[in-house]
Order: structure tokens, then C-alpha cells, then sequence
């Protein structure tokens, strides 16, 4: 056998063993993705039951601590956070985002603690449009809080406090007030603003496609946000 021929056996032998290597990867990758299946993000906010928050048909991307930070409302009151935890998601539309969730002490919050309610507060943060919900439990002695990012401006206030921590209205009404003044239980909030990103009708691009699709292309132009249009084209809307 000349070393022409032994020269083009080996070739031959090599780009099958590569061939083999790289459907391995390949079949690897595929079933790491196949794994990651839909569901929902369920947390108990400081594990007594007081505070749960459950989003609904995403996928977990991470989950970690962070140190201690701080955020600020639209008045410019700044709230701190401690011994949070951050956890990152894709939703079933594809936009990332993420949540952080705590549970403190109300000596590190400028609370009237006398009161013999619960007292609550929500709103935005004036770094992109993040939600906020803070709840000072009496029985508890304790504040619980939750950090939407809104990074993508698809979420409004009532998606945090009505579908994902299972408020309702009858409760309080985060539409009179966004700007994260205290909401009494029962009864609307003592404050308003006028102007604010929410008020009255929800009607943000995201919101209005998972809950009226009809309503959404009458509001947007089609290819408003393709994200959103590629996923209701999925599920038979065009």
C-alpha cells in the first residue's frame, strides 16, 4: 500500500472520529435544553406563609443571594433590602427578567409600626421602571419585599401585586397610586398621581397580549414587538 492510499485512510478515519465527537456534543446540548421545561417560580417570602409569590410559565435561569442593597421609589424614598435572594427567568414569550424577595426587620424601614394593620407599599422605581412591593406584617413584626425587574417595560403593577403575589382589588387598588405611598388594607391608597405609568386600564404591550390578544393588535402596530407577535402567532393569533 502506497503512502498516497495510508495517507487518505487516515483522513478518512479522522473526519469520522470527528464526525462522532461532534454529534456527541451536539446530542449533549439538545438534551440539556430538553430538560429545561416550562413551569412556575413559587417562593414563600420568608417561609411562615405570610407572603408567597408564584410566577407563572417561565423557566428558571438562576438562582442566588446578594448582598444587602438599597432601591428608591418615585418620591426618591430610598428602602433597603437584606439577605436577598435573586432569581433570573425567561418567560414563555422569551424576555428575561428577574425577582428579588427578602425578609427583615421593620427597624430598617421608616414605618409606624402602632398601627393594628398590615400596612403595604408598591410602586416603581425610577431605575427602568422596576415594581416594588413591600408588606409590614403585625403579627410577624416583619417586612417582606419583592423587586420585579421591568427592564423590557412589559410588566405593570398589578401583574406583580395581583398575578404574582394574589392580591386583588378588594384589598387595595394599586391603580390610584404608583409612585409607592402606603396602600391600606381595604381601601385604596391615601395618595395619587396623576400621569403615572399606570392608571386605571392596564394597557401595556405584555399584559394586554397574555390577556386580550384581540386588544393588543388593536392597540399596536403588528410588529410592534416581534418577541411578542412571534408568540401569539404560535398560539393561532395574527
Amino acid at each position: 500500500m502506497n503512502i498516497g492510499k495510508i495517507s487518505i485512510i487516515f483522513f478518512i478515519i479522522f473526519i469520522a472520529s470527528v464526525s462522532v465527537a461532534s454529534a456527541g456534543e451536539f446530542d449533549f446540548l439538545e438534551n440539556s435544553s430538553q430538560t429545561q421545561s416550562i413551569g412556575d417560580i413559587s417562593e414563600d417570602i420568608g417561609g411562615d406563609g405570610i407572603l408567597k409569590l408564584n410566577i407563572a410559565n417561565c423557566y428558571k435561569l438562576d438562582e442566588k443571594s446578594i448582598p444587602d442593597g438599597s432601591f428608591s421609589n418615585l418620591n426618591g424614598e430610598n428602602f433597603t433590602w437584606k439577605n436577598a435572594k435573586n432569581i433570573s427567568f425567561s418567560d414563555e414569550m422569551g424576555f428575561d427578567s428577574y425577582v428579588i424577595f427578602w425578609k427583615a426587620s421593620p427597624d430598617d424601614y421608616n414605618l409606624n409600626t402602632s398601627s393594628d394593620k398590615d400596612l403595604y407599599i408598591s410602586g416603581y422605581t425610577p431605575r427602568y421602571q422596576d415594581i416594588f412591593f413591600l408588606e409590614y406584617s403585625k403579627s410577624k413584626n416583619a417586612v417582606y419585599g419583592v423587586i420585579l425587574g421591568n427592564h423590557n417595560q412589559m410588566y405593570s403593577q398589578s401583574d406583580l401585586v395581583y398575578d404574582m403575589l394574589g392580591f386583588d382589588e378588594s384589598q387595595f387598588d394599586v391603580s390610584s397610586d404608583v409612585t409607592g405611598n402606603l396602600l391600606s388594607s381595604g381601601s385604596s391608597s391615601s395618595g395619587s398621581s396623576s400621569g403615572g405609568h399606570y392608571g386605571g386600564v392596564d394597557t401595556s404591550p405584555y399584559h394586554l397580549a397574555k390577556n386580550d390578544p384581540g386588544a393588543y393588535y388593536d392597540h399596536y402596530e403588528y410588529g410592534d414587538n416581534y418577541k411578542i407577535d412571534d408568540y401569539l402567532e404560535s398560539q393561532g393569533f395574527d
